[in-house]
């Protein structure tokens, strides 16, 4: 029993935690990265949150045929052949020299990193038993979670000493050498003997979209999870800098706690079940209180309250994994026959307002200053606003809205 978790550690766990682990790098970086770039290349905030837009936008897209491919090829190939995707768009991402080749290499970026979690899982699912796969699932979380720590403060200093090009070059070759490991040492890739066409599945996916349930779940997934991937992957940096008024590299020692919060939130999924027991509440329950404890933490942060300790910015990071507990509910509620579908239709709109998030508070900081002449850090704080008020909407909808039962969705 010992030889055979030793080798699941060694075969899947560690390669394919790796895997989420640079993926989170990419996605958490450019929160530090974007100020020398737009110095770099003369870019505005316009084009910046653009440029760091279409990773997500493309991560996104590429969920609808991702499933496909996996049960086609397996984890293991399908990672393997991603990341070297992923390996070269970083290095061309280093290479560029204007805000649309920054963008068209960032978007191939995208779908080199689209897999990593859903190969981390399926080649999970693969080797142990069902009721193991959340406590496994959470140690990928938890490899991301020190991939977005990595992105805060070291990815500063390396950058202060050698240069953002550099850095993408050294992530470009980090990311093949995982290819390289995942292929020598995972030797478990398995295919499913149903095969659906693409067709099918988009077909699949309308169906979850038009059930009531999944939209009663899903948009307080979407706000919330979505606007802290586009916060926390590239305006918190920014933010710190000008509406808190940090240098750029305490901006980069904030990020960090909240990289350090993250690794605890994605561990806190088994312990937010327990919670839910042992007081007699439901799952919804806890996901309810903890989004209220983060939406009243960003009304600190936008009103600048305390936003010099890091608690605050601890709790924000933390309790916004909360919602993560929504993938489980969704997952309960439609069973093991279509819940990977359900999941992954939530996760494509997650991804697609991170992406909107990402452009528009651009927009906003860009334009907002220019029309009433006011200070930039006014502009940060319309855009957040504006995205709490969502989160805010959502909520009240998660709370009291009951969708009709019919037994045919």
């Amino acid at each position: 029993m010992n030889k055979n978790y030793t080798n699941l550690w060694l075969t899947t766990i560690i390669p394919f935690g790796l895997g989420y682990f640079i993926n989170m790098v990419f996605r958490s970086a450019n929160a530090v990265l974007s100020h020398p770039i737009m110095e770099d290349l003369s870019l505005n905030h316009l084009q910046i949150g653009f440029v760091t837009s279409t990773f997500v936008l493309a991560f996104a897209i590429f969920q609808i045929p991702l499933g496909l491919i996996v049960d086609s090829w397996g984890a293991r190939k399908t990672q393997v052949s991603l990341f070297i995707v992923g390996a070269i768009a970083s290095v061309l991402f280093g290479m560029s020299s204007s805000a649309t080749w920054l963008s068209i290499t960032r978007a191939i970026l995208g779908i080199g990193m689209a897999g990593s979690f859903i190969c981390a899982v399926k080649a999970i699912t693969d080797r142990v038993e069902s009721e193991k796969i959340p406590y496994y699932t959470g140690i990928i979380l938890a490899f991301g979670g020190v991939g977005a720590l990595l992105a805060t403060t070291p990815a500063k200093l390396f950058q202060l000493d050698f240069g953002w090009r550099n850095l993408c070059y050294l992530l470009g070759l980090m990311t093949f050498l995982i290819a390289v490991l995942i292929f020598v040492i995972n030797k478990d890739d398995k295919v499913g003997n149903e095969k659906e066409s693409l067709s099918g599945n988009i077909k699949g996916l309308i169906s979850i979209y038009k059930n009531g349930f999944f939209w009663r779940i899903s948009p307080l997934l979407i706000f919330s999870l979505g606007g802290f991937i586009a916060m926390q992957g590239l305006w918190l940096g920014p933010w710190l800098h000008r509406v808190v008024d940090l240098t750029h590299l305490q901006s980069a020692n904030y990020l960090l706690v909240i990289a350090v919060s993250m690794i605890f939130g994605f561990l806190s999924g088994g312990l937010f079940s327990k919670i839910a027991s042992k007081l007699g509440l439901s799952l919804a329950t806890i996901v309810v209180i903890g989004i209220g404890i983060h939406i009243l933490t960003q009304f600190f942060i936008i009103l600048n309250i305390l936003t010099l300790h890091y608690f605050i910015w601890f709790i924000f990071g933390y309790f916004a994994q909360v919602t993560l507990v929504n993938y489980s509910i969704l997952a309960q509620h439609f069973g093991p026959k279509i819940s990977g579908r359900a999941l992954t239709a939530a996760n494509i709109l997650v991804f697609l307002f991170a992406f909107v998030v990402q452009y528009l508070f651009g927009v906003v900081v860009h334009y907002w200053p220019r029309m009433t002449g006011s200070d930039i850090a006014d502009g940060f704080k319309v855009g957040l606003t504006a995205l709490v008020v969502l989160e805010l909407i959502s909520l009240v909808w998660y709370v009291v809205y009951r969708p009709s039962s019919n037994p045919k969705s």
